[in-house]
């Protein structure tokens, strides 16, 4: 096996907490091959394949989004070492919109007092000028001016409460919890089918890691792609 193949098992072995013989090596020319060995060597009640697959599709998230350094994102790494700064949250919100799974941002509570408190301040001089164009003018006016000024006060603090998300919510502190939360449910019912959704697990999250690994878009890591000659990994 070459360096990339060598690279490969090592972090399949990792990840799945198996060891691959010779042999096992020795049958993989397909990415289909490697998902069979590794299934074969994985305890038949053995779990957490999905909340492993959601972790790779949200690490290749933070990459491409954030430019932070892969071995720096670890399950148990907290959210808060990622994104320590307010400035750096922004590119949580840029990856909610590409993500709707996500998890999103919540105001602190300080802030949204202080928010709230504004809100409050600013509705005694639209209660004094409805008063004044409500005696002066025409209660018609009063009230359009009024309701323009209460949608405008709306939209203002919840455009500031929008821009003023950087609290992690409850529940979201490590890189784990966003994968979990992130992770298909799947139920497993035993029997013959608990077999083919264990193997299609393992299968697509071999091909997470081999996308991860290699820098190969995973719609190009199909079954049948042959490791050395499509993948190029030698």
């Amino acid at each position: 096996m070459g360096l990339d193949a060598v690279e490969l098992v090592m972090e399949v072995e990792q990840q799945f907490d198996v060891v691959l013989t010779d042999s096992d090596c020795r049958q993989v020319l397909r990415v289909a091959d490697l998902a069979a060995v590794v299934a074969n060597r994985l305890p038949d009640n053995q779990g957490g394949c999905t909340t492993a697959g959601a972790f790779y599709l949200f690490r290749r998230l933070l990459l491409s989004q954030t430019g932070i350094k892969r071995a720096d994102i670890r399950p148990a790494t907290p959210l808060s070492d990622l994104f320590p700064s307010r400035e750096s949250r922004n590119k949580w919100h840029a990856m909610e919109k590409q993500d709707g799974d996500l998890p999103r941002l919540e105001v602190d509570e300080n802030t949204q007092r202080s928010i709230d408190a504004v809100r409050t301040f600013l509705y005694i001089p639209l209660i004094v000028l409805f008063v004044f164009l409500f005696v002066t003018f025409h209660w018609a006016i009063a009230i359009l001016w009024c309701v323009a000024g209460i949608a405008v006060l709306g939209i203002g603090s919840r455009a500031i409460s929008e821009l003023r998300r950087t609290r992690f919510p409850d529940g979201f502190e490590t890189v784990a919890d966003v994968a979990r939360s992130i992770a298909p449910m799947q139920t497993r019912a035993g029997g013959p089918g608990q077999t083919l959704i264990m193997q299609q697990e393992v299968l697509l999250r071999v091909r997470l890691i081999i996308a991860d690994l290699f820098s190969i878009p995973i719609e190009e890591i199909k079954p049948e792609s042959r490791l050395y000659r499509d993948l190029l990994i030698g």
